[in-house]
């Protein structure tokens, strides 16, 4: 780059350096190989992606000007940066649900299913996210149970999936009959230390502890006081 530097692959080679060191989590390097690039290229594919780059490095702060960002690109030049679009459709469908316009973040998600590639972590957690908006939005409990075992099935040794079914054994508890909510519960418990995460298993007690709180379980308040001392949780 620095001998050649009117090559016309040279913007190419400044975003597979800038890329490499987003991947590492070098924020700083690959801002600086971002903002060059956006100043010297004309390359679209290569500007788009720098721009959306640019914004990832912003997503946890949630800013307007990152929404606008991801809106800006998704408007005018999508697909564009190609196999980066199906992070970009995950993303903003992330931060719609995160600012509750569970529609819009539904959207966004099917949208993603259409285009996914191969990232995992993202397709589990897109399909996490499916299940959460259909609770959220207070769908039928077949349909939101069905969606949350799709969880499990889809990655069943993860934390993420074994959470989910645990939810889903959850979902209505108190619509249930006693000898079937004694059965769910003692799958529960049989289960629930197969998480290995702490926070996630802690989450899961506590939801087991508010489930049956709302189903009437005489049981459910000392559970949660004795969950509180434990867990250190602010009941």
């Amino acid at each position: 780059v620095r001998e050649y530097p009117d090559h016309a692959l040279n913007c190419v080679f400044l975003f597979g350096a800038g890329e490499a060191n987003f991947r590492l989590h070098d924020w700083k390097m690959a801002g600086e190989l971002f903002r060059k690039i956006l100043k010297q290229c004309r390359n679209m594919r290569v500007v788009v992606g720098a721009e959306m780059r640019q914004a990832d490095m912003e997503f946890d702060r949630a800013t307007a000007k990152l929404k606008a960002s991801y809106e800006k690109i998704y408007t005018q030049n999508g697909p564009i940066i190609n196999h980066y679009y199906p992070a970009l459709l995950f993303n903003m469908g992330e931060l719609k649900y995160r600012e509750g316009q569970y529609p819009s973040s539904r959207f966004y998600f099917n949208e993603y299913f259409k285009h996914h590639g191969k990232e995992e972590l993202c397709f589990s957690h897109a399909v996490k996210r499916r299940a959460d908006i259909a609770a959220r939005l207070k769908e039928k409990t077949e349909l939101t149970t069905g969606l949350y075992l799709a969880v499990k099935e889809t990655v069943p040794k993860s934390d993420m999936g074994r959470f989910s079914y645990l939810h889903a054994l959850l979902l209505d508890l108190k619509t249930t009959s006693l000898v079937e909510r004694a059965r769910r519960l003692r799958v529960f418990d049989e289960l629930v230390d197969q998480i290995g995460d702490d926070g996630t298993r802690k989450l899961a007690y506590l939801e087991k502890g508010l489930a049956m709180l709302e189903a009437g379980e005489k049981s459910a308040i000392d559970y949660l006081v004795r969950l509180g001392e434990w867990a250190s949780i602010d009941l």
